[in-house]
């Protein structure tokens, strides 16, 4: 029985659970909201990327079709 006089004090409440469930999901929160926004910060400079890839590739593919006709 001593053995067990002796754990029963370093063993968790229910209210300690409780607190350190809520301290692991706002954890859990905060990183994931810090993914959220580097995801979206990368996914946009990647579209204007490519949004400015196409209109240069656009505009090389017009030049070139106009100096192919001035040709003909």
């Amino acid at each position: 029985m001593t053995k067990v006089e002796a754990i029963l004090p370093t063993l968790a409440t229910r209210e300690d659970l409780a607190r350190e469930i809520v301290a692991v999901r706002v954890e859990m929160h905060q990183g994931f909201a810090a993914v959220h926004r580097e995801l979206h910060k990368e996914l946009h400079a990647l579209t204007w990327r490519l949004i400015g890839t196409m209109v240069s590739v656009g505009a090389a593919l017009v030049a070139a079709t106009h100096f192919v006709a001035k040709l003909a």
